[in-house]
């Protein structure tokens, strides 16, 4: 198998632990401070505490939308803890593409025992994370931080994949139109 197949199947099963471990540990009811708050938020669509968090409120009532009433909390738990499974994966992927970068060098494709450090390398480094106490603690309630993390991680992938995708450097018009996050940074 090549390395791609592998990253891909590699990413999918540590996100598939970490889902699992955060949905079978995720909190039943609302928990305690802003919790509630951004249940009851979500389910009736109305503003929580500043600063608003309208995009949370919005998904968080799709994944309300099958529960009852009485366990509408539990919907926004379940959207946190795959956010969080998700984030997950993005690191795993953000990992084994630098780690790629530092093993393999101008390898186009790394021989078996480097593709076997790059793996390795990503699962222990998003497993930690997966694993680690405030972020399995944001994970299993309904709270901003994990669908936050989620979101980051995400955009960090496309930056990082960008040239793959859209090679920005071949159209002037384009890299003016659709500056990339990172380009202010630099």
């Amino acid at each position: 198998m090549n390395f791609k197949r592998i990253n891909n199947i590699a990413g999918w099963l540590v996100c598939l632990i970490a889902s699992g471990v955060y949905i079978s540990t995720m909190e039943a009811t609302g928990s305690l401070w802003d919790c509630g708050e951004f249940a009851s938020s979500a389910y009736k669509l109305q503003i929580p505490h500043s600063p608003g968090a309208p995009f949370f409120v919005l998904i968080g009532r799709l994944f309300m939308a099958p529960f009852d009433p009485q366990h509408a909390a539990t919907g926004i738990n379940l959207m946190s803890a795959l956010a969080s499974g998700f984030t997950i994966l993005f690191l795993f992927w953000s990992i084994t593409h630098f780690a790629k970068k530092i093993v393999a060098k101008q390898v186009a494709e790394p021989s078996t025992q480097q593709t076997f450090s790059i793996i390795a390398a990503g699962v222990v480094g998003a497993l930690a994370y997966t694993f680690s106490d405030t972020f399995w603690y944001s994970a299993v309630e309904g709270e901003v931080y994990a669908l936050s993390s989620f979101l980051l991680l995400y955009f960090f992938g496309q930056c990082l994949n960008g040239n793959k995708v859209l090679p920005l450097k071949k159209h002037k018009a384009l890299q003016a139109i659709l500056p990339k996050p990172t380009d202010g940074l630099f």
